[in-house]
């Protein structure tokens, strides 16, 4: 009776020992599946998504050129270049003769300032204006006693709703400089507003 009983224990023992054998090997293999997929699975780093195609920066402060007779808005004033001329010497209102400097010509360009808004304002100074020659900047001159006769210089004063003025810049430019060559320039010394820019040719 004795020796049964030590078999069926024996058969019990070793039953319950396969299944453990069993249980161990199934998670053996659950967890070498997990291994070997997490092993598979490369994390992309972050920053690695190529860019998509580069916009180009506008820089700031930089305006596509008008031509003459387009007007630009500054405030409640509109400011237009209407024409253009090249010169020599001329005759002043006060009967004197002026000549440019040897090697230079003047140029002469019309300005017409108007108030379309409903408050009075201050039109840019002329020394605000200059032509852009090959790189150099080139103010205004002044015409205090040299206005032309026949020609009314611009003046940069205080304009009033519904009011247009009209007046000549001129400049002192090198004599072989054509008009390919120029742009005038809206650029107050002190403004931190965007350059207006104008090409004298179309």
């Amino acid at each position: 009776m004795r020796g049964v009983l030590k078999i069926s224990l024996g058969i019990v023992v070793g039953f319950l020992a396969l299944i453990g054998l069993c249980v161990i090997c199934a998670v053996a293999i659950v967890s070498l599946g997990v291994i070997i997929t997490a092993a598979r699975i490369t994390p992309t780093p972050a920053g690695s998504i190529a860019p998509g195609p580069a916009v180009p920066a506008t820089p700031e402060g930089i305006r596509e050129p008008g031509t003459m007779g387009a007007g630009v808005r500054r405030g409640d004033l509109l400011i237009t270049p209407l024409q253009y001329r090249f010169g020599g010497a001329y005759r002043t209102r006060l009967g004197s003769d002026v000549r440019p400097p040897e090697g230079a010509k003047f140029l002469w360009i019309e300005i017409a300032v108007e108030n379309v808004g409903e408050h009075a304002a201050d039109a840019p100074s002329p020394y605000d204006f200059l032509v852009r020659y090959k790189g150099e900047d080139i103010r205004a001159d002044s015409l205090l006693f040299l206005e032309p006769s026949g020609m009314s210089a611009y003046q940069g004063e205080r304009i009033y709703p519904g009011v247009r003025r009209t007046g000549w810049l001129r400049f002192t430019i090198p004599a072989g400089a054509q008009a390919e060559d120029l742009v005038l320039v809206l650029s107050p010394p002190l403004s931190f507003q965007e350059e207006a820019i104008w090409r004298l040719n179309p």
